[in-house]
């Protein structure tokens, strides 16, 4: 029986995304709740070196994200441009450096025709940007919901548009985990273990432990106090979300909480131990 039990356990993992990725939730570091778009390739590389010289690295903290605000626009060719003046020895390089100290490297664009800090989107211009972050040695991609153009509001709308960059991203033949951040919206619970790494199960954290946020809840997009849906949630608010449908993690895909605030000033030091435990 325990046998059987344990073929049922290993058959249903497998019904995950099957990139060979993400067998355990993915850990690291990535500069938006500190630094935002205050970006650039020597940030990156020196916060790196203070993750392996602490020992984090070496317990699991092996991602290396870079957020927003990275590109310069988009060319006629219809590939994305690199900012030069913040990352000037290019993507490629800024991976091998990361990759060299042992750690995987991760970026950022959104489903969107702009991402959350009006930058440039990849939204119909998946293969494109897919094949740009295969060519930089990506390992990791977190996949923003801003600027969306409407295309959201039922499960198969936001799945479909969702799907179109996990297909690019298998297209390339280099395993990239897909982080997909739809802000909770349209039952991504339903449907992101099919596509996705792993999934947000809400809006945006703040470093708050359980203030509410009319923003958090805010989906309705004809309401015009809707003015940051996806924004504002609460430590206490994300577990409360999470909570009923826990178990769909599972091996390869996760449910996503969003990042860590510890340390930002906004909790006291019980409420962020509380926070860094549950997540």
């Amino acid at each position: 029986m325990l046998s059987l039990l344990l073929h049922a356990l290993l058959t249903s993992a497998t019904s995950a995304v099957n990139n060979g990725l993400a067998r355990t939730p993915q850990m690291g570091w990535n500069n938006w709740n500190s630094l935002g778009c205050d970006v650039s390739q020597a940030l990156l590389l020196d916060t790196s070196r203070v993750l392996l010289d602490s020992g984090l690295r070496d317990v699991g903290y092996n991602y290396v994200v870079l957020d927003d605000c990275w590109s310069d626009g988009r060319g006629s060719d219809g590939y994305i441009i690199v900012d030069k003046h913040k990352f000037p020895q290019g993507m490629k390089w800024v991976a091998k450096q990361l990759h060299n100290m042992g750690f995987l490297y991760g970026m950022y664009s959104s489903a969107g025709e702009l991402t959350c800090a009006r930058y440039e989107g990849s939204l119909d211009h998946e293969k494109e940007d897919a094949q740009s972050f295969a060519a930089w040695d990506v390992d990791y991609l977190k996949y923003d919901n801003c600027y969306h153009k409407g295309r959201f509001g039922y499960p198969e709308v936001s799945f479909n548009r969702y799907n179109v960059m996990w297909e690019a991203l298998n297209a390339t033949g280099r395993p990239i985990l897909y982080s997909l951040c739809s802000w909770g919206e349209d039952y991504v619970h339903t449907w992101g273990m099919s596509i996705a790494n792993s999934w947000r199960v809400s809006g945006d954290i703040y470093d708050s432990f359980s203030r509410p946020d009319d923003l958090c809840s805010c989906t309705d997009a004809t309401n015009p106090h809707c003015i940051a849906p996806g924004s504002h949630c609460s430590v206490l608010n994300i577990i409360n979300k999470v909570a009923p449908y826990v178990d769909r993690g599972q091996y390869g895909g996760w449910n996503d909480l969003d990042m860590l605030e510890v340390g930002l000033g906004g909790m006291t030091d019980e409420e962020y131990k509380a926070h860094f435990s549950m997540w």
